[in-house]
């Protein structure tokens, strides 16, 4: 069983939104969100802010530690997933 909220699953409320005859919520919900996103997507920033975005961008070419790409403790799970996402995208 999955996380539960107030006695009943997430699932279980998330289904209840979905099978509704008014959909009303799960509309709010989709706007809100699409919302955020949109608002997000315009604020993207067309370079890196910080010198950690950088030492990142840099490890995503050569990860090295003693080079601080990236600054220990070189977070090695993260910049090998970003690197799967950097081949593809």
């Amino acid at each position: 069983m999955g996380p539960v909220l107030n006695g009943k699953s997430i699932i279980e409320k998330i289904s209840k939104i979905i099978d509704k005859k008014n959909n009303q919520e799960l509309y709010f919900v989709i706007i809100i969100v699409s919302i955020c996103f949109f608002v997000r997507f315009l604020n993207i920033s067309p370079w890196l802010v910080e010198w950690d975005s950088v030492r990142f961008a840099l490890a995503l070419k050569e990860y090295s530690i003693p080079l601080h790409q990236p600054h220990p403790p070189g977070y090695f799970l993260y910049i090998y997933l970003s690197k799967i996402f950097y081949f593809f995208f």
